[in-house]
């Protein structure tokens, strides 16, 4: 036989692909998806596969990526494949949060259906995160009585954690009770003098 023929194996193309992916905002970028890999010769293992979004954040556009830290067990410590990573679309969705405690205040009428807010306390927020919070709204009608409020709430990026308040959302109150209380009206009458006509209308 002949021997020592020298001849070169080359490395065979390993494609690993991240998988699409969606989740609330949870201030991480871990993804709950597995990568799948094409390409890999019957005896060889890889393990280890996972993924993660490309920012916490929610965008409008996001994309995952295969982690580094795989295992690719082939006798050679991985050297017999060209692997090639394979990103994936994915969105974040933001978290609702809950309030509790807010009530509309009372005022005087005023001829407008303006309503101002005593906010409550905001719940569902992630970790340590932080939000500023503020409410416009409007009652069910102008007239003086006892009213019901609606209030729609603008959340803030808080100054110490700036760039948050997108990974958020919050619906309305409605149905806040409160009175408009009636406005003071004072009617006064103007001095008047005339000569006498027998009757009492003023001359002005």
């Amino acid at each position: 036989p002949s021997t020592g023929l020298a001849a070169t194996i080359t490395k065979a193309p390993l494609s690993i692909t991240a998988s699409s992916d969606t989740k609330t905002y949870d201030g991480t970028t871990a993804s709950s998806g597995a990568p799948t890999s094409s390409g890999l010769i019957s005896g060889d293992s890889l393990s280890g596969l996972s993924q993660s979004f490309n920012t916490k954040d929610v965008l409008t556009a996001n994309s995952l990526s295969v982690n580094s830290g795989y295992v690719l067990d082939d006798g050679n410590g991985g050297f017999n494949y060209s692997v090639t990573l394979q990103n994936a679309s994915g969105s974040i969705t933001p978290k609702t949060l809950s309030i509790t405690g807010t009530t509309a205040a009372g005022r005087t009428y005023d001829g407008t259906a303006n309503a101002s807010f005593n906010l409550g306390t905001l719940n569902g927020l992630v970790g340590t995160e932080t939000l500023s919070l503020s409410a416009t709204g409007f009652f069910d009608s102008k007239n003086a009585g006892l009213r019901t409020a609606t209030a729609t709430y603008l959340l803030g990026d808080d100054s110490a954690t700036g760039g948050l308040a997108a990974n958020y959302s919050l619906a309305p109150s409605t149905g806040l009770p409160a009175t408009i209380t009636k406005a003071p009206l004072s009617i006064t009458a103007s001095s008047d003098t005339k000569t006498y006509d027998g009757n009492t209308a003023p001359s002005g």
